[in-house]
């Protein structure tokens, strides 16, 4: 029985080791601002049945932001959706986004387009090992800088990194009263925030009529009318890029086919994937507009149920020998 509880044991480990997407992201150590740079990504889909990355279809690849007092976290996305399979992206950071500095990261998360599963079927956030950007035109606003302040300028699964700045903006624009610190004026700020944001270019939140009712069938736009004003401010990478890529062959049949996939946000990622990788639903159509997710709950329930599961096996094999 102690071998079958020991191989138990390691599989609920294992498992709990791969809640995040792929094995590996890498970058250059140094990035200009504006320019072409190449993203690696790192699957196991060659494991087959065993693979974990392949139970998604695609994946989403954001830009950690770090001002100071802040840790790395997902800020904005740089890729809405590239097919699982893909192995290689090419990338624009816009100036805008930050000043220059050597703590920006390269953040992936993996996800299935079926719109029943989305938002509760995706992995954790993998990220890069930290790169220098240089070029960088941003500037850090009192908002991003105050100890009361969140830990994003809004949803990164809805804000591209070209709209960064006019979120940050527009954040500024409502700063202090949208902390929350006084209890009086922060519903309204949050709201004219919301709004402003929401009108940004790119941007993809629910209409805040929706928001409130509950219903998440419809999303603003860029030209959406509200009581704030949206600031865009356009630099060198602002228009959310055309993100040429190379899928990686993992089978050995030589038959390919070129497929192009168009995101929400205009951003189109050309692949070129094997035939034979029936494995991999690199043909499934990005989905045209994210609902808001959490995935980082998500990633933090999985990760905690496995920690439980590998512990009380554990205990099991310690007591049982």
């Amino acid at each position: 029985m102690a071998p079958s509880l020991r191989h138990l044991a390691a599989l609920a480990l294992a498992t709990l080791s791969r809640v995040s997407a792929f094995d590996d992201i890498s970058i250059a150590s140094h990035v200009v601002a504006g320019q072409d740079a190449h993203v690696f990504f790192q699957n196991d889909i060659s494991l087959g049945s065993d693979s974990f990355d392949a139970q998604y279809t695609n994946y989403r690849v954001y830009l950690s932001i770090s001002p100071p007092g802040w840790g790395s976290n997902p800020c904005c996305w740089l890729v809405n959706s590239s097919a699982i399979d893909v192995v290689d992206l090419k990338v624009q950071i816009p100036a805008s986004v930050g000043p220059s500095a050597s703590n920006y990261s390269i953040v992936a998360m993996e996800f299935i387009t079926d719109s029943e599963l989305y938002g509760s079927y995706t992995s954790g956030f993998e990220y890069s090992r930290d790169f220098t950007l240089t070029g960088g035109t941003g500037v850090w606003s009192a908002y991003e800088t105050s100890p009361s302040g969140p830990f994003a300028l809004g949803d990164a699964d809805n804000i591209p990194c070209s709209a960064y700045e006019c979120a940050r903006n527009c954040n500024q624009q409502f700063y202090p009263a949208n902390l929350g610190d006084d209890p009086n004026t922060y519903e309204s700020a949050y709201e004219s925030t919301y709004k402003c944001v929401a009108a940004c270019p790119g941007v993809t939140y629910l209409s805040w009529d929706a928001l409130m009712s509950g219903d998440d069938g419809s999303s603003t736009s860029s030209t959406s009318s509200s009581g704030a004003t949206a600031t865009s401010v356009a630099s060198s990478g602002s228009t959310q890029s055309t993100a040429s890529s190379t899928t990686k062959s993992e089978a050995t049949a030589t038959s390919a086919t070129s497929i192009t996939s168009t995101a929400s946000s205009n951003a189109t990622v050309t692949t070129t994937s094997n035939s034979s990788s029936a494995s991999v639903a690199s043909t499934t159509s990005a989905r045209a507009s994210a609902s808001s997710q959490s995935s980082g709950a998500v990633a933090g329930s999985a990760s905690a149920f496995g920690f439980l599961v590998a512990f009380l096996v554990s205990f099991l094999v310690f007591a049982h020998n």
